[in-house]
This record gives structure tokens, C-alpha cells and sequence, in this order.
């Protein structure tokens, strides 16, 4: 595999193809090899190959990846959906850095996109205590 190194200050490529090395199978084989989970996997493949398809040969930086980000919002995607493409575009960058193939500030600058902050549960309400089923009959006390 050969990745190219450009830093952040020039414009930033992450993964480029070498001779004959499609720069979306370069990319996926670093995370599929650091990530255990079959289904954490199996996500950020996809995630990844989304992305790239979505990026249509731009650089991946942190414009493009805020760029990303921005788009998927419009288009609807939910808070987790784009969280998770983030996750695993955060993972490659990680992974490119360990393995030298980016700088740390080209890395660095990917990971600080933030992320799309979500709705939190409410709360349950306590129940009454004459809401509350008797184990042992069945009906309300």
C-alpha cells in the first residue's frame, strides 16, 4: 500500500491512491484491521465508502469532512447515523496518523470536527404505587 503525506497547511490529503492502489480500499483495510467488532466493522466500511463516494476524488480534510458533516444534516440523516460516519472517518484518520501515513496535524485536524449533538432521553416517570402490578396476582394494588 503507499499513502501520500501532504499536511494540513497543503492541502490535506489523507489517502492517495499509489501505483495501481484504489485510495477506498487503502483506506478500509487500515480501519478494518484496527477495528475488533464485526458489526463496529461492518458500519464504518460502510461509513467509509459513503464518504468517499460522497467526496468524488476532494481531498479529505477538515473542510471536507465538516463538509460532509453539513450535508448529511441536510439531507435528514439522523444525529447517531452522522455521528457514527464521523466516528469512523475519525478512526482512519487515527490510524493513518499511527501508521505514518498522515502528520499529526493533518489527524488532528479531522478528529476536531465536532459532532452533531443529539436529543436525550426523558426521563421515566416514577410510577404510583397504584400503578404497580402485584407480582404474585396480577392486578393493581
Amino acid at each position: 500500500m503507499h499513502f501520500s503525506l501532504i499536511s494540513a497547511a497543503r492541502h490535506q490529503v489523507l489517502v492517495e491512491p499509489g501505483a495501481g492502489v484504489d485510495r477506498v480500499e487503502s483506506a478500509k483495510e487500515l480501519v478494518r484491521n484496527a477495528v475488533r467488532s464485526p458489526h463496529t466493522r461492518q458500519a464504518y466500511l460502510y461509513a467509509l465508502e459513503q464518504f468517499f463516494q460522497w467526496a468524488a476524488g476532494r481531498a479529505v480534510s477538515r473542510e471536507s469532512v465538516q463538509g460532509y458533516v453539513t450535508w448529511l444534516g441536510e439531507m435528514k440523516f439522523s444525529p447517531s447515523t452522522i455521528n457514527q460516519r464521523l466516528a469512523a472517518i475519525r478512526k482512519l484518520a487515527t490510524e493513518a496518523q499511527r501508521c505514518g501515513y498522515v502528520d499529526s496535524e493533518t489527524a488532528q485536524a479531522i478528529l476536531s470536527v465536532a459532532g452533531v449533538s443529539q436529543k436525550g432521553r426523558r426521563p421515566c416517570r416514577e410510577l404510583k404505587a397504584s400503578e404497580i402490578a402485584d407480582p404474585i396476582f396480577g392486578h393493581l394494588t
